[in-house]
């Protein structure tokens, strides 16, 4: 069984998140939990791709997730 920390990372940078005026300073905080979020699910998904393998559902999907990240973090 993998164990998914997924519900740390949230909890924690939810923690962190302070409220911010200026709205450059919301756009480079956001890049940052990005860049934080695709690093993460870089790790997920290279975990279960070594447990169950590359085509296992769960990888693909984790894969997919990563995508949106990575498009969400060139939108910004």
């Amino acid at each position: 069984m993998i164990y998914d920390i997924s519900y740390e990372f949230n909890y924690e940078f939810k923690n962190n998140l302070y409220l911010m005026e200026d709205k450059q300073t919301m756009k480079i905080t956001a890049k940052i939990i990005l860049l934080q979020q695709i690093k993460f699910k870089q790790k997920m998904m290279y975990t279960r791709a070594n447990y169950f393998g590359l085509t296992h559902s769960s990888v693909l999907e984790c894969s997919q997730e990563l995508d949106n990240l990575l498009n969400k973090y060139q939108g910004i």
